[in-house]
């Protein structure tokens, strides 16, 4: 079993009032309910793929953020639109420097990320080059 830890006020508003249909049947309205606190859900294996690919972006941020990220994982998030999933995959020590490269590569990444990526652990002396002279670039 793969665990995600999620933020309940992140997970998307139609997920948030199935689970409180489901434990209040019929007796609070959705919009009456704050939701603050860590949801953790185990999934299985198997899952964890398409999850990465077709997950609502607050799992595909846990998952970016998870001790438990593989190469295989963080291959298929390096792809991910979001914004707050490529920054979790940046922070998580645990990325492989492959992924960063190809984390590098994208045009969509703010001088912020680009630093932060700079600054990984597993960030090459070759890769750390090419992003501060992408980063002189973007300054001048």
């Amino acid at each position: 079993m793969f665990s995600l830890v999620v933020e309940a006020a992140t997970l998307p508003p139609a997920a948030r009032a199935a689970a409180l249909a489901a434990l209040a049947p019929g007796l609070l309205a959705p919009d009456t309910v704050l939701c603050t606190g860590l949801v953790r859900l185990d999934v299985p294996e198997a899952v964890v793929p398409t999850l990465a690919h077709a997950g609502a972006e607050p799992l595909r941020e846990a998952m970016a953020r998870s001790a438990r990220l593989s190469t295989a994982l963080a291959t298929i998030l390096a792809q991910d639109p979001a914004p707050r999933v490529v920054a979790a995959l940046i922070a998580n020590p645990r990325t492989p420097g492959a992924v960063l490269a190809q984390v590098a590569g994208r045009a969509d990444l703010s001088p912020l990320l680009l630093a932060a990526l700079r600054e990984h652990p597993h960030c090459s002396a070759a890769l750390s080059a090419q992003i501060q002279a992408r980063l002189r670039a973007m300054s001048a």
